[in-house]
C-alpha cells in the first residue's frame, strides 16, 4: 500500500510541475511518518 502511494505521489509530481512544492512537503511528511512509526515500534 505504501509503494502504491509512493507511485501515485511520483506520478502527480512528474505530471504537474506546478505542484512540486506540495510534492516535496508530502514527501517530507511521509518520511517523517515512516521514521516516527519505526521509532514508536
Amino acid at each position: 500500500m505504501l509503494r502504491a502511494f509512493a507511485r501515485l505521489l511520483l506520478r502527480i509530481c512528474f505530471s504537474r510541475r506546478t505542484l512540486k512544492i506540495a510534492c516535496l512537503l508530502l514527501l517530507v511528511a511521509g518520511a517523517t511518518i515512516l521514521i516516527a512509526d519505526r521509532v514508536m515500534v
